[in-house]
This record gives C-alpha cells, structure tokens and sequence, in this order.
C-alpha cells in the first residue's frame, strides 16, 4: 500500500524546527510562542473573513438598494411647482445623493472582496 502524506500543518513545522535547534531550552519556549502566535494568526484571518463577508454582504445589498432608489426617485413625476427652479434644485439634489451612495456602497463591497481573499490567502 502506499502512504500518503498529509500535508504538514504549521505547528508540525515549527515542532520540527524547534527539534533542530541546539539548545533544547531555546527549543522549548520559542515552540510555545510560535504556536501562541500561529492561534492568533489564524483566530484572526477567522474574524477578517467573517467581518468582510459581512461587509460584503452589507455593500452589496445597500448599493442594490441606492440604486433602486436612485432609479425610481428619478422617473417618479413630482408634483406641480409655483417656481420653475425649485422644481430644478429638488430633483437633482436627491438624485446625486442617491448616485453618490451607489458608488460609496460598491467601493465599500469591492474593499470587502478583498478583504476576504486576503484572509483566505494568508
């Protein structure tokens, strides 16, 4: 039968390193803090993938809604004006707003996706 190699995982790595070294009391606490800090590594590449899902998830579904709203606020008749430029100045006003959020919100989901292939990349 042949054997498989799992791949190694990182704290098998450091344990093999730490094995090398020739003072074993060196080995020993530079074991325990290299796999302190490899759970802290990988406990936050956990919560940067998670928040930017999230974010991902928010931007995307705002930036739906701002567009729905940017496009039904401006086929929507609005009612008869005494004055010719205020009817101008309420039209416009909301409409860029509303195109400004498109853009904010799909920035904010792009900014998100690469957050999550940063956690996921290591």
């Amino acid at each position: 039968m042949p054997v498989i190699n799992a791949p190694k995982t990182t704290a098998d790595i450091i344990k093999e390193e730490a094995q090398k070294l020739e003072k074993p009391q060196d080995s020993v606490a530079f074991l325990n803090y290299m796999l302190k800090h490899n759970e802290k590594v990988l406990s936050h590449q956990r919560r940067l993938a998670s928040f930017s899902k999230l974010l991902l998830f928010a931007g995307v579904g705002l930036a739906s809604f701002a567009m729905f709203c940017f496009m039904t606020q401006t086929s929507a008749k609005v009612g008869q004006h005494k004055l010719g430029a205020s009817k101008e100045s309420s039209e416009s006003l909301p409409a860029m707003f509303n195109g400004l959020s498109v853009v904010i919100w799909s920035m904010i989901a792009a900014k998100a996706k690469s957050g999550m292939s940063a956690a996921e990349n290591g």
